[in-house]
């Protein structure tokens, strides 16, 4: 039940986590062309990482040939992460993305609420327990995955908690 869905001129660009021997969630990709067929004949792994449930949240077309994924990483030692990794048109992992990398910076639980497109990247909305309760953080990604802010940007922290954000881009 976690996958999100791109198209683009090459074609549909599935990314969906599933459970790899029984250890944990990764993330895989599949090309479908305009007719639905697979361009692959299996999907390919984009994580790798039997320490922690990786759970796709959305896919982004981020240009020059590459796309983005932002997921939500949970391990035991790490606690819950949003991360996001780039992959090209082949479903190649680019490289300096190889493990993916932490959306925000700040030692918290974090857990991904919504992302869009917006000029020259895409911006991210998560929860947020570094304060009372749940709060509200975002992020501007570029194509090369620099944040703007390292620790994310206050969206809505207030005492008790803030849920269920959503956004629109005009």
């Amino acid at each position: 039940n976690s996958f999100d869905i791109v198209s683009n001129e090459q074609g549909f660009y599935l990314a969906f986590s599933e459970l790899e021997f029984f250890a944990a969630y990764n993330i895989f990709i599949q090309i479908f062309d305009s007719q639905g067929l697979p361009q692959f004949s299996q999907a390919i792994g984009i994580t790798q990482n039997f320490g922690a449930d990786e759970n796709v949240r959305s896919i982004h077309d981020i240009g020059d040939n590459s796309l983005l994924v932002i997921y939500d990483s949970e391990s035991f030692s790490e606690g819950r992460k949003v991360k996001a990794i780039a992959i090209d048109y082949s479903g190649n992992v680019l490289e300096g993305w190889e493990s993916g990398i932490n959306v925000c910076n700040y030692n918290s639980n974090q857990t991904f609420q919504t992302s869009i497109d917006v000029d020259n990247g895409i911006f991210v909305l998560w929860n947020d327990d570094r304060g009372d309760g749940d709060d509200i953080y975002g992020q501007f990604l570029d194509a090369s995955g620099i944040a703007a802010e390292p620790n994310g940007l206050s969206v809505a922290v207030f005492d008790s908690y803030q849920q269920n954000s959503t956004v629109a881009y005009n």
